[in-house]
């Protein structure tokens, strides 16, 4: 690498990536933007607070790879991204273990997910979150026995979307209380 060439990446905010090529973001030590249209294995291992340490925006599409995808959540929602602020984040699963810690600088989620479960996790993860967009894909039952006690909790706007065909009827409301300032 040319002293041009790094002094040029470190300058590079933005990435928007189109293509299924490696490419290496280690360079890109001051990027604050990261979209993935499409996304290897090799993209999702990079995408690291120690690689990204300045990411504030991260969005990634459905990965087929749910190992690595279950890492990039847990050190999503485990605070290790300091900066980031807004995530689109596709499919997450629940965690094996509730492994993930408080989160406090996300402020706008978006994600799909197979189990209506980790709705009161992200609540209770994400402290200081604003926007909870949410897409379920499948038809778990919502465990009301182990909801979290959360009080004053400022997310502002839930957005819930289930199957169209879903026939399956969630017990959306009981999640409710632990959204108490809604606007919308």
């Amino acid at each position: 690498d040319t002293y041009e060439s790094i002094v040029f990446s470190q300058q590079i905010t933005r990435i928007v990536i189109v293509t299924l090529a490696n490419i290496e973001l280690n360079p890109f030590s001051n990027l604050r933007s990261l979209t993935l249209n499409m996304a290897n294995e090799n993209h999702l291992k990079q995408i690291r607070s120690d690689i990204l340490p300045n990411l504030v925006y991260l969005s990634i599409p459905i990965s087929f790879d749910f190992q690595l995808t279950k890492l990039l959540a847990s050190e999503i929602f485990s605070n290790c991204f300091t900066s980031l602020r807004y995530t689109d984040l596709r499919i997450v699963n629940m965690p094996d273990f509730l492994s993930w810690s408080q989160c406090s600088s996300l402020r706008s989620i978006h994600l799909f997910s197979p189990n209506i479960n980790i709705i009161p996790l992200i609540l209770q993860t994400c402290t200081q979150l604003t926007y909870f967009g949410i897409r379920i894909t499948n038809e778990n039952r919502l465990k009301i026995f182990s909801l979290p006690n959360i009080s004053n909790h400022p997310l502002k706007e839930f957005i819930f979307i289930q199957p169209r065909n879903s026939t399956f009827i969630f017990d959306i409301e009981s999640i409710f209380p632990l959204m108490p300032n809604l606007k919308r």
